[in-house]
C-alpha cells in the first residue's frame, strides 16, 4: 500500500520561475545546498560534486538541463551559476544505476498531481524530450518530468564531455 501511494506522489519544485514534478519514487533525498567540490573537465552543466553516503555525486544545474531545451535560453557553452540562497536545494535522484543531485531553486511540496489530465508535452518532435506532460494545477501549471529521459539526457551530456 505504501509503495502504491509513493507511485502517485510527486516532488514539485520551482526552477527559473517554472514548476516541475518528479515521481517521488525516484527521489532519494532533498538536501540543503552544501559546499561543492570542483570537478576538472566536467561539462558546464555540472556544478561540482558532493560526498553523499559513501558515494561522490555529480551536482547538475537544473536550469541548464531543463530551461535550455525548453526555452533556448542557455547554450551548452554557457557556464551555470552555483546558487546558494536559503531556498536552493539539491534533489538526489536515483534511476537505474544512476544517482546524481539536481540543483533546484526551491522545493515547493510533495503531493499527487490533482489534475489527471495531461494537456501537452512529451514527444520526439519536442525540444524538451524529458517533458512528459503539462498539467494544470489549482496553483498553476506543472511540467511533469520523464525521469528516464532526463537521466538519458544527463548521461549524454557527461559522455560528450
Amino acid at each position: 500500500m505504501a509503495s502504491d501511494l509513493r507511485d502517485e506522489l510527486f516532488l514539485i519544485f520551482t526552477q527559473s520561475g517554472e514548476r516541475y514534478a518528479l515521481h517521488l519514487k525516484q527521489v532519494d533525498e532533498v538536501l540543503e545546498m552544501p559546499r561543492l567540490e570542483f570537478v576538472p573537465r566536467s561539462p558546464s552543466q555540472c556544478l561540482g560534486a558532493i560526498p553523499h553516503h559513501g558515494q561522490v555525486l555529480a551536482v547538475v544545474d537544473a536550469a541548464s538541463v531543463l530551461d535550455a531545451p525548453a526555452k533556448g535560453s542557455q547554450s551548452t557553452q554557457d557556464v551555470p551559476t552555483v546558487l546558494s540562497g536559503s531556498l536552493t536545494r539539491l534533489v538526489v535522484l536515483s534511476y537505474g544505476d544512476c544517482t546524481f543531485a539536481l540543483q533546484v531553486d526551491r522545493v515547493d511540496r510533495i503531493s499527487p498531481l490533482s489534475s489527471k489530465q495531461r494537456v501537452a508535452g512529451g514527444g520526439e518532435e519536442d525540444a524538451a524530450k524529458w517533458l512528459e506532460g503539462v498539467y494544470p494545477e489549482p496553483d498553476g501549471i506543472v511540467n511533469k518530468i520523464n525521469t528516464a529521459v532526463l537521466v538519458e539526457t544527463i548521461d549524454r551530456i557527461f559522455q560528450a564531455a
